[in-house]
């Protein structure tokens, strides 16, 4: 299977901080963008505006804990703007990752069949 780390973040705006959440938002994917191990970090949003869902995809476990420290940099903003609702982690290396994501509502997907071309 991969080496790759993959998430999906699913965040909701709060009322009226749509335009902090941008702010961040422009902040990070700049920030992310300089990262050598991020491979995609891509924003969709609904389209009633409100839930965000963010695709991450890593080149290994050490390049997703080099954009935890990233994100650190910007949480309290995040955080201030929208509710964080779920990280969906799919790698095979869980327990590695747990610690890092300790206090985020994280649900863990492990390699279960498939193929990588």
């Amino acid at each position: 299977m991969s080496r790759n780390v993959t998430w999906i973040a699913e965040a909701t705006i709060k009322p009226g901080k749509r335009e902090e959440f941008e702010a961040v938002r422009n902040d990070l994917v700049a920030a992310t963008s300089q990262e050598e191990g991020a491979l995609n970090y891509e924003w969709y949003i609904c389209e009633e505006g409100k839930e965000v869902y963010i695709y991450e995809r890593y080149a290994d476990f050490d390049a997703a804990v080099t954009h935890l420290k990233t994100f650190g940099a910007h949480a309290h903003r995040f955080t201030a703007a929208a509710d964080f609702t779920v990280l969906t982690v799919l790698t095979d290396r869980p327990d590695d990752l747990r610690e890092h994501l300790a206090g985020i509502n994280t649900a863990f997907r492990v390699p279960w069949g498939g193929f990588k071309k």
